[in-house]
């Protein structure tokens, strides 16, 4: 439940503007159809995403904004008319897209910190339904690390982007590896068996994150978001090439072929002359809690 250690966006002053994801095929953002009345705000669920009733619907031309049943009848429908064109537009381009797998426009974050990477800081996030309760799966909220809270939009948008596309390139060449995987059989003249030890085959799945464009007190914020995965996590190799159950040590000779094969044998040359690993900042095992 909520407490004063989460932020949450569910009010007139701290809410969701906007939910991102990310389209492989023309590679930028594309935005999430809101479910949420255009006109007033209220959650239409149009999409079915809960087991609430449906209270509103599409707008019949542009598919893409919702509104309330009362506005429908009470003609509060005007000011979409002249932006109608170009949403629809946007969404025959696929800039504009269904959502799937969300379960509310509000949310919290949770202040403290769980976790931390060599750029990203990482927060609890929930779904909330109108009652202020969490609903649907505990995800996580990604920041940097690096950039302050008062950083522009832009720039935090930006430092999104790469994760994004990073993630539906991966998860693009996954449904490839899987599609692939599940046609092998039909190459066999026994497909049968073939088939039944394919199934055996763990297939590879990437998580499909989005970008939560928020308002607090007029500001604009975005952060990360993306399901939490539960349970124990081993590391097995890090950025530097280290992998579990071999030597820590770095190989002199392998650090001078990653440079070009550069002579690292005489260390008073320092960085300047390419020479030596106190110039280059290396730490070796021993050296690491010093």
């Amino acid at each position: 439940y909520l407490t004063s250690d989460w932020i949450a966006y569910n009010s007139y002053t701290n809410y969701v503007d906007t939910l991102w994801s990310w389209d492989y095929r023309i590679n930028q953002f594309v935005q999430l159809i809101d479910s949420r009345c255009n006109s007033c705000w209220t959650e239409t669920n149009v999409f079915e995403t809960t087991k609430d009733p449906i209270k509103g619907e599409l707008c019949q031309n542009c598919r893409a904004v919702s509104f309330c049943f009362r506005c429908l009848s009470s003609g509060e429908t005007s000011q979409h008319r002249n932006k109608c064109s170009d949403i629809l537009r946007a969404r025959r381009l696929g800039k504009v897209i269904r959502p799937t797998d969300y379960f509310s426009w509000k949310m919290a974050v949770k202040k403290t910190i769980f976790g931390e990477g060599a750029e990203r800081i990482v927060r609890k996030c929930r779904y909330l339904d109108n009652s202020g309760n969490f609903i649907g799966p505990v995800m996580v909220a990604k920041e940097s690390r690096y950039l302050e809270s008062d950083e522009n939009y832009e720039r935090r948008m930006q430092y999104h982007t790469e994760f994004m596309r990073t993630q539906a390139i991966a998860s693009e060449m996954a449904d490839k590896f899987n599609r692939a995987l599940g046609e092998i059989y039909t190459h066999f003249q026994d497909r049968n068996i073939v088939k039944e030890q394919i199934n055996k085959v763990p297939t590879i799945e990437f998580l499909k994150p989005m970008v939560v464009q928020a308002k607090t007190d007029g500001n604009e914020y975005n952060i990360l978001i993306e399901p939490m995965l539960e349970g124990k996590y081993e590391k097995f190799n890090d950025n530097m090439g280290m992998v579990k159950g071999e030597s820590s040590k770095v190989s002199i000779d392998d650090l001078s072929k990653s440079l070009g094969n550069v002579d690292l044998s005489n260390k008073s040359h320092g960085l300047g002359g390419l020479g030596g690993l106190g110039g280059l900042d290396a730490i070796e095992e021993d050296d690491e809690d010093n």
